[in-house]
This record gives structure tokens, C-alpha cells and sequence, in this order.
């Protein structure tokens, strides 16, 4: 089967264009050994071909690489591996026609986990690829990774081809969503000899009709006579007429949310307080400052939330004690309700105060709980994925209260160097 790789890039003196990839021809991730790429001027398209031996791996993974002599710059796109599959059983031929992934554009982070899963995951299960038979020829694979799809919608694509509708919106070809942000739809094309137009649409399918066309001109598809062939149009971004994506949020600290069952303190379930208003005023966006442990001095100074002691561990102000569990001690409740209404009847976080009921009541409901919660199958299975960090804050956290002060070149020397 042959592979072939194709790119427009406008390139300046001194500059080309190589792949890199896993195959031995792509250098094995070996930059060194890429598999370099013609220039087209008529076009202004690098582009270059392997065989591929049918029992070759199954997937193809690989990435376009700038070298510039001038510079000596080694510049790798932008994004995750490319990845393409041998399809020897079904086409003698694949064409990738990509664009390049440039590193520094607005759009890229909208590939962060915040966004695709989170603001525009997608519900319920993905949207399958409509299969074609086994004997279509001149199959198109239309792939666009566009993440800035609301997740009550879909991605189509709409052209001058009978396949793609013949411009009848009600006919678009709806793309497949199976591996968001990235959305795909194969399409035997019914005139691959005559050039196609296309452009790709936001499809709503409650209503069942395209809401927003993309801008710009028509997307191409030029002519071509062979058969047996896979063209995968890994097109560029989604052409929204509107320009960047913009949302408005809330930044807030996590201290900051009381609640009348905190404890003078905003505490972690208030943070559902904080989303469901956010939701409810149609605000996106939801930013808290650090919440990381900072305990050293168990004085003031603690409170400032910049001056962690862990990158993992959570700060203990932000439990809720009723979330672990109830204090058995009639006594000790009633202590503990009268210690709520005085430190939620001040104005402000009263930080010592706070963090001392909060030592007292946790070490209460340690002694009280233990025995259950240290053989219970999810700690038990926590602490084991989480040793790595845990035992070491653990530790730490108890020499620092052991010696009265986190500064461990004041301990002991026995107790300066971690055993190996």
C-alpha cells in the first residue's frame, strides 16, 4: 500500500519540511532519519510517498517537523501524534492531505481538559462513523478537530458532491464524535473525477438543520482518477464567523465561601454552592486560588495560600467534619455547634481560632473512626496509588509538629534524610 504525505506550507529560504514517526522510512522518532518532503511550487504543497507492506503495523503514528538551517531551529508541530491506520484490505492507496499545527494560536487551548471535559464534553455515548461498503472507491475521510462544539451539537459537512448533499443543508453528512475533540465521516464521493466544494456546519439534531455555517471560502477537493484510494482531509480549524471563544467566570477563594455548616471557613462542599449560582447567572468559568496545604507554623503565617508544603496534599481548613463523619461524644457536639455559631458570627476567617477547633475535632474523629476507615478497601487501595506522595507528607507533616518547626535542617540528624 503506499502512504502519502502532503502539506501546504509557504516555506522561506532555507527552510524544509520533514516526517517524523515510528516506521523505520520515518525515522523510528529518530529526527535524523525523517522522511524528507518535496516542494511543489505550482502548488505550494511538500509532499512525498512510502510503501507501506500490508503487514505492516496496523497504526501509523507521525509528525511534521520545520528544520531551519538558518537558525538551526527544530520546530515539531504543535498537538498529539498524528495517527493513521493500514488499510491494506480496503485501499491500495492513502493520501493524507494535513495542515500544519502551528504552536501559538488562541484556538489551541481549547484542547485542554477544561474544555473537552469539562465546558463542551460530549453526553452520552459518541456518535458512530457510517460505514461504507467494502468495495467503495475514492473514499474521502473528512477529519477536523474542532473541540468548540456545544455539547447539544454536532459537526457536519455540506459540498457540491450528490454525497455531501449537493448543497441541500438537509442532506449534510453528519461527522462522528467518537474521538472528540476530533470529529471524522467517510464518504464515497459520486464524482471523484469533477473538483468538490464543501464546507463543514454546527448541526443541531433536535431541530434538525445546520445553525452556523463556517466563514471563509469554499473547502476543495480536487479531481482525482484513483481507485482503491483513501484521501484524509485532516482540515484546519473550524471557520467560526464570530472569532475567538470567549466565556465569563468567577475567581473566588475557596476560604471565602461560608456556608452556616462551615466552621468559619468556606469549606470543599461549598464549592457546589459556588458552581450551581455560577450555572444559574450563566457564567462559564469557575477559579479558586491554591487549596494546597500550607501548614508549617500553625500560626497566621499559614494562611497565606501561596506557601505550600505539598504540591499534592489539600489543605485540612477546607474539611467539613460532618463529611467524615458524626462525633459520637454528645459532649463534644455540643462544643462543636457552639464553636460554629461563634466563628460563623464574625466577619472575617479567624484563621488561628479556626484551624484549632479543626485539629481538635479531626484528631477526635481519627480516634473515633480509625478502626474503620484503616480497613476499608478504598483507603486501603488510595493509599497504595498514592504512596508515592503520601507517606513522605505524612511523614513530614508529623516530624514538623514532633519538633515544632517545618525547617528540617533543625531536626535531629537521624531524622534529616529520608530512608532509602
Amino acid at each position: 500500500m503506499i502512504l502519502r504525505f502532503t502539506l501546504p506550507f509557504r516555506t522561506t529560504w532555507g527552510q524544509r519540511l520533514v516526517v517524523c514517526g515510528s516506521l523505520p522510512s520515518l525515522g523510528q522518532w529518530n529526527l535524523d532519519h525523517a522522511l524528507n518532503l518535496h516542494y511543489h511550487p505550482d502548488s505550494g504543497t511538500w509532499a512525498q510517498e512510502i510503501s507501506l507492506p500490508d503487514d505492516q503495523l496496523s497504526v501509523v503514528e507521525y509528525k511534521y517537523v520545520l528544520l531551519d538551517e538558518g537558525d538551526g531551529g527544530k520546530h515539531w508541530e504543535w498537538g498529539p501524534n498524528r495517527a493513521i491506520t493500514n488499510e491494506a484490505g480496503r485501499f491500495t492507496r492513502i493520501v493524507l492531505e494535513d495542515f500544519w499545527r502551528a504552536p501559538a494560536l488562541p484556538e489551541n487551548e481549547l484542547h485542554t481538559a477544561a474544555f473537552t471535559k469539562a465546558l463542551m464534553r460530549r453526553p452520552g455515548p459518541p456518535t458512530p462513523v457510517a460505514s461504507l461498503p467494502g468495495s467503495a472507491s475514492s473514499v474521502v475521510r473528512f477529519q477536523l478537530s474542532a473541540p468548540r462544539v456545544d455539547s447539544d451539537h454536532l459537526l457536519c459537512v455540506l459540498g457540491s458532491d450528490p454525497a455531501l448533499g449537493s448543497w441541500d443543508a438537509q442532506r449534510a453528512v453528519i461527522l462522528s464524535d467518537a474521538v472528540y475533540p476530533t470529529w471524522q465521516a467517510e464518504v464515497a464521493l459520486v464524482d471523484p473525477e469533477q473538483m468538490v466544494r464543501y464546507k463543514y456546519g454546527i448541526w443541531d439534531p433536535r431541530e434538525q438543520k445546520i445553525v452556523h455555517l463556517e466563514a471563509g471560502e469554499d473547502r476543495l477537493i480536487y479531481a482525482a482518477e484513483d481507485k482503491r484510494t483513501l484521501r484524509v482531509k485532516a482540515d484546519d480549524h473550524f471557520r467560526y464567523p464570530t472569532g475567538n471563544w470567549r466565556g465569563a467566570g468567577v475567581a473566588l477563594p475557596v476560604f471565602a465561601l461560608r456556608s452556616r455548616r462551615g466552621l468559619g471557613v468556606g469549606e470543599f462542599p461549598d464549592l457546589k454552592l459556588l458552581v450551581d449560582w455560577a450555572v444559574a447567572t450563566g457564567l462559564k468559568l469557575v477559579q479558586v486560588l491554591p487549596i494546597n496545604d500550607t501548614v508549617a507554623t500553625h500560626t497566621w503565617v499559614d494562611s497565606y495560600p501561596y506557601a505550600a508544603i505539598s504540591v499534592f496534599a489539600l489543605h485540612p481548613q477546607y474539611l467539613n467534619l460532618e463529611a467524615i463523619a458524626e462525633l459520637q461524644d454528645e459532649a463534644a457536639r455540643q462544643e462543636l455547634a457552639q464553636l460554629r455559631k461563634d466563628l460563623n458570627a464574625k466577619d472575617f476567617v479567624d484563621y488561628e481560632p479556626v484551624m484549632n477547633t479543626k485539629w481538635k475535632f479531626i484528631k477526635q474523629l481519627y480516634q473515633q473512626e480509625k478502626n474503620r476507615f484503616l480497613a476499608d478497601a478504598d483507603y486501603q487501595q488510595f493509599r497504595r496509588e498514592q504512596q508515592a506522595w503520601l507517606v513522605p507528607y505524612a511523614a513530614f507533616s508529623g516530624l514538623r509538629d514532633r519538633f515544632n518547626t517545618a525547617d528540617f535542617s533543625q531536626w535531629p540528624e537521624e531524622f534529616r534524610t529520608p530512608p532509602r
